[in-house]
């Protein structure tokens, strides 16, 4: 009876023996595995880490070669043109005119204008140039990011500043200049003292009045001065003045209500310009610093965007904060406030 028992007992040892040897083999494989993961884990993490902190080297690169310039060149210009024409907040520009009387004082104030758009133009391609570290930057945060699209839109916006300087108020006080420059030439040439004296002179010389015609309505006619020629009609007449001129840049034909307030308008600047050039140079002037504050407040809003970018960059620990939180945070108060500070 005992062999029999001993029999039966071989194969369910073995059995006990299979079934710990397999656990064993699981255990070993899983711990293999485990570990396997932690260190792939670890080379993931240690590989993010790298990655993020050449990026974040990347950024502080292009961050502070732009800084510099914003600081430098774009801010040092703007600042030094609001002195030049000794910007107030007053509403009757006599401040301004007084700066601008001066002929010399003018040309130096158009000088730094000039100074201040290119200044802009700088930045924006330097900003062209470091966009290829940028936007890999930005886009290795978050794939698609619709962060990559705001940049391209705060490109735009620089753009549009300087395009609008350029082609407005800079293009503008050179023309007006140049009317004045040619009236006073014919106000010495033919002893025009009045105006009276000048809207004789108009009447009876063609020659003269093709002259003074022919700069005036370079002015009146360009529909980029609109802003400013729109000044010279009643608020009632302001957009029937804007879409003569849009007729006239499509070759379209006026009517007759438009084209007495084309020729009303070209009165109105002449004569005006003869009486007080330093008034109309004040005002463009006034409407320039306004248009650098805008390409300024475009600029500083890129460089808020790329230090919040680094900042996320920086962060230590698996606690990080939104990074369009951050972005809308740097631009706002307590940071870089875009909208009220200058630097």
């Amino acid at each position: 009876m005992s062999n029999l028992l001993d029999y039966f007992s071989v194969p369910v040892q073995l059995g006990f023996d299979i079934a710990t040897s397999l656990t064993i083999i699981g255990s070993l494989m899983f711990f293999l595995y485990t570990m396997r993961k932690n260190i792939q884990n670890e080379k993931s993490e240690r590989f993010d880490k790298q990655a993020r902190a050449v990026a974040a080297e990347q950024l502080k690169n292009s961050n502070g070669a732009l800084s510099e310039l914003y600081i430098n060149e774009v801010i040092l210009h703007s600042e030094k043109l609001k002195r030049k024409i000794n910007l107030s907040r007053e509403s009757n520009f006599e401040r301004e005119i007084r700066a601008l009387s001066d002929p010399k004082k003018l040309d130096s104030a158009l000088v730094t204008l000039n100074d201040a758009q290119n200044a802009v133009g700088d930045f924006y391609e330097k900003l062209h140039i470091e966009k290829f570290n940028i936007i890999p930057v930005i886009d290795s945060i978050e794939d698609n990011s619709d962060l990559v699209e705001q940049f391209n839109e705060q490109l735009d916006a620089i753009a549009d500043s300087y395009n609008k300087q350029s082609g407005f108020t800079v293009a503008l006080i050179k023309e007006l200049k140049a009317l004045k420059d040619v009236m006073d030439k014919i106000s010495e040439e033919h002893s025009v003292l009045s105006k009276d004296d000048l809207i004789k002179l108009i009447s009876n010389d063609e020659q003269v009045y093709s002259e003074l015609r022919k700069h005036t309505m370079s002015i009146v006619l360009d529909l980029d001065y609109y802003e400013w020629t729109k000044s010279f009609v009643d608020n009632e007449e302001k957009e029937l003045f804007k879409e003569a001129l849009m007729f006239l840049d499509n070759d379209k034909e006026l009517s007759e209500e438009m084209s007495d307030l084309i020729s009303q308008t070209f009165q109105q600047l002449l004569f005006g310009t003869y009486d007080s050039a330093v008034k109309y140079y004040a005002q463009i002037f006034i409407i320039a610093t306004k248009n650098q504050s805008e390409a300024n407040r475009a600029c500083k809003s890129v460089l808020a965007t790329l230090s919040a970018i680094l900042k996320y960059l920086l962060q230590k620990g698996n606690k990080t904060s939104n990074l369009h939180e951050i972005v809308q945070q740097y631009k706002g108060e307590g940071y870089f406030d875009i909208e009220t500070k200058i630097r």
